[in-house]
């Protein structure tokens, strides 16, 4: 079954110009983020990005929050450096001071989210099984696949079954 329908539906064109190998990096948080906390990240990275470079070199981004929790920056190497240990060092320490800043854990891993009656739920892995056994989540819940590595896989990869 194809689930890139589930994507919201202007993110094509969020990431529009992008090629569909682009990278990606996907941070999610455990909670909706409000109204001010997006505005804040996309004010943090609508800064970030035009300058972001490897080797002295433009790098070719865009960035994107999904769902209120999803934060999605797609690098395109096709038309732009790959990026470096040091430009991915320096996206990463702009997500940890926004992590901070809005006393949000955008890096912890430790969460599966997913989709239950057109709403988001994120679960801490030590209570997956728990919601599994109460019949919360089943085979037929949808996880978001915060590990897509490219635009492609974002828009038919990102909302996957169990």
């Amino acid at each position: 079954m194809d689930y890139s329908t589930s994507v919201e539906g202007d993110l094509y064109m969020q990431l529009e110009g992008l090629s569909d190998s682009s990278r990606l990096w996907v941070w999610q948080s455990p909670k909706e983020l409000s109204e001010i906390e997006i505005d804040r990240i996309h004010a943090v990275l609508g800064d970030f990005i035009p300058q972001w470079a490897s080797h002295s070199r433009e790098l070719i981004a865009k960035s994107v929050v999904l769902y209120n929790r999803f934060v999605v920056v797609a690098l395109d190497q096709e038309v732009s450096n790959a990026a470096s240990g040091c430009s991915i060092d320096s996206l990463t320490q702009v997500i940890t001071q926004l992590s901070k800043e809005l006393n949000v854990d955008l890096l912890d891993r430790t969460h599966f989210c997913f989709k239950l009656d057109d709403e988001i739920t994120c679960i801490h892995m030590n209570k997956l099984a728990d919601n599994v056994s109460k019949a919360l989540i089943n085979e037929q819940s949808l996880v978001f696949n915060a590990l897509v590595s490219s635009k492609k896989d974002l828009l038919s990869k990102w909302l996957i079954p169990i």
